[in-house]
C-alpha cells in the first residue's frame, strides 16, 4: 500500500508509526499537456511565485526479504 490518504489516516494502524515521525515535504513540479503529439499544448503548474509545489508525504524503509531468494 502506498497511498495514504488525509480523511482517516489517524484510523489506521498501517499508518501510525509514519504519522507521528516520518513526515516528508516533497518539493515538486507537475506537468501536462493539451493536446497529441508534436501539437500538444504544454503546462507547468507553479504557485504564483513560481517556486516548487510543497507535496506532503510520509515515508519508509522497504528491505527485500532475503530469504525469498
Amino acid at each position: 500500500m502506498f497511498n495514504a490518504r488525509s480523511e482517516g489516516i489517524t484510523s489506521k494502524q498501517l499508518w501510525k508509526d509514519a504519522l507521528k515521525s516520518c513526515r516528508v515535504v516533497v518539493p515538486a513540479a507537475y506537468y501536462d499537456a493539451h493536446g497529441k503529439g508534436k501539437d500538444a499544448q504544454r503546462f507547468a503548474f507553479q504557485d504564483e511565485h513560481e517556486q516548487l509545489l510543497p507535496l506532503a508525504g510520509l515515508w519508509s524503509w522497504w528491505r527485500p526479504n532475503e530469504e525469498a531468494d
